[in-house]
């Protein structure tokens, strides 16, 4: 896809152009690591935050990130500090598989939960729907689609979403998180898959992989069946 503009000028439009969107309380969003290098070390600065938004100890977390990437590492203030030279996505992936093993419930996917121990083992029990098991990767049953266990947005990452807005230029907007997603060709009320291709501060741009039905249409179709 060849774009008009630059993107420091997409960036600068985006701003003055979103429309207001209103954020929804059903995605749990982590924040997106920031991650930068110095030298032969990767540093993500604003690990206290994440450890903060998924209520978990900081040094409980870095333990498993370290076990995931296979590196060694420190807590330095706000930040974690890892031996080596980790891709984002790298760490992405291992932030993730955090949450959905020590932090969302597998039965109604709240992430209102606490770590306790039972006996011997470290068990994850729910405040919402009172549900209780040992941790560790557990099948999600929820709602089936790909976005709703999507916590952190990344370059090259596919969601599916639905279209609330549009800028000036007729282009659709959606939120993820704090993030606003562009997506051109689109229209408010469609629900697309999406893959994510930059993300400057907290704008990011995709491009279509294909529309998916909407949700009354969904409904007739399985009426239909029946």
């Amino acid at each position: 896809m060849v774009w008009k503009y630059s993107y420091d000028d997409l960036l600068e439009r985006a701003y003055s152009q979103l429309p207001e969107i209103q954020k929804t309380a059903e995605r749990f969003q982590v924040p997106r690591p920031e991650v930068v290098y110095e030298g032969k070390t990767t540093v993500i600065r604003n690990f206290k935050e994440i450890c903060e938004t998924v209520n978990r100890d900081e040094k409980h977390i870095l333990q498993f990130l370290l076990r995931e990437l296979g590196t060694s590492g420190e807590i330095s203030g706000d930040m974690a500090i890892l031996q080596g030279r980790m891709d984002q996505n790298r760490v992405i992936d291992a932030i993730e598989s955090y949450v959905l093993s020590y932090v969302i419930c597998s039965e109604c996917g709240s992430p209102d939960t606490e770590l306790i121990k039972q006996e011997r083992s470290l068990m994850l029990k729910c405040h919402a729907c009172g549900a209780l098991r040992p941790v560790g990767l557990a099948k999600i049953r929820l709602r089936g689609t790909l976005q709703s266990f999507a916590f952190i947005l990344r370059e090259g990452g596919e969601y599916v979403v639905t279209i609330e807005g549009t800028t000036s230029e007729g282009h659709g907007v959606t939120k993820f998180g704090d993030y606003t997603i562009i997506i051109p060709e689109t229209k408010p009320g469609e629900r697309v898959r999406i893959r994510v291709f930059r993300i400057v501060r907290n704008i990011a741009y995709a491009e279509i992989i294909e529309k998916l039905p909407q949700e009354k249409e969904k409904r007739k179709s399985r009426k239909s069946r029946k």
